[in-house]
């Protein structure tokens, strides 16, 4: 069925009150701060972003040692790759980044009636079984594909309202634009400083609740997980959240179509550990299942991951003790 369509078959009363507007009533009229119409229709976005996408990732991989060598240094530790190739795969990551900031502010003309347009999603009916559980729903995902625009239009497809944990950005102005570009489908941004009390808040609700879990951790929130042949401090909130509440765990990644759309899809559940062990000992090997997840998703598609963050600077052949 088309997504433009599914606003038809929600059932108002299955969305907050806030969501219900953004979701189900007709399109927004107002522009983006960049001047983007609402609908897209006199700018056509998908290819204003493929043109920025590539002049200013060229300029960018051109002009920016720092970031090129450390995605560089990424590349061939994690794929193995040396030479040409891990360049070839850099600058095409330098472009996809580009045109993902370049999309993100036009992503206020998404509207349940052309969502179709920018995204499809598939495997939604995992996360509505899931629901039906009354615990509500975590996902797993990174940044991966155009990860805005994926959680941006959630709201048009999913049946309860999408809790997006996220690191405040810097300075406060910054921060306060983009968040409020982030919660205008309907969606709520939970600061991370925050994250527990307000995920476990929103799964009381019967809510879902979305971790981006391929950024650094340190020593007291992560634990040492396997990675790309070694192993790295990764965030074990998700796990200890999944594990206090039994909320089932999805997958939920997208990458950019060859029309420029992106595709989402929503996995089912990860199976949480056997029941034996300490909390600590089951939390370490559901965080390990959920790197796992993360780097077939990485290997599959590897110009569409955010290569530029320091993932690897801990990183450790032998799991450390």
């Amino acid at each position: 069925m088309p997504a433009e369509n599914l606003c038809d078959m929600k059932s108002a009363e299955s969305l907050p009150e806030d969501g219900r507007s953004a979701a189900c009533h007709g399109p927004m009229e107002a522009l983006s701060p960049v001047g983007f119409p609402a609908q897209g229709r006199s700018i056509p976005l998908i290819r204003i972003g493929a043109l920025m996408g590539a002049v200013l990732g060229t300029i960018w991989y051109a002009l920016d040692p720092r970031h090129r060598k450390t995605a560089e240094d990424n590349v061939r530790l994690a794929l193995g790759l040396n030479g040409s190739a891990a360049r070839r795969i850099v600058r095409a990551n330098f472009r996809h980044l580009a045109r993902v900031f370049a999309e993100f502010p036009g992503m206020v003309g998404m509207s349940a009636q052309n969502i179709g347009r920018f995204v499809e999603a598939h495997g939604v009916d995992h996360v509505h079984r899931s629901l039906q559980k009354g615990r509500g729903v975590l996902i797993l995902t990174s940044h991966f594909g155009n990860w805005e625009w994926m959680a941006y239009g959630a709201p048009f497809f999913l049946p309860a309202r999408l809790n997006i944990v996220a690191r405040p950005l810097r300075p406060q102005g910054l921060n306060r634009w983009v968040t409020a570009l982030r919660e205008r489908s309907g969606n709520r941004v939970i600061a991370k400083d925050h994250a527990l009390i307000h995920a476990l808040k929103a799964l009381k609700r019967n809510e879902i609740v979305a971790f981006l879990l391929d950024h650094n951790a340190g020593k007291k929130t992560g634990v040492w997980a396997p990675f790309f042949g070694g192993y790295v401090l990764t965030h074990k909130t998700l796990a200890h959240i999944a594990l206090k509440t039994e909320a089932p765990v999805h997958p939920v990644f997208n990458r950019r179509l060859p029309d420029g759309r992106y595709r989402i899809d929503v996995g089912p559940e990860i199976p949480p550990p056997p029941p034996s062990g300490s909390r600590e000992e089951r939390a370490e090997a559901m965080t390990a299942a959920f790197n796992a997840v993360i780097e077939a998703r990485i290997r599959h598609t590897p110009e569409q991951w955010y290569w530029i963050h320091r993932r690897f600077r801990r990183f450790r052949l032998d799991k450390p003790r």
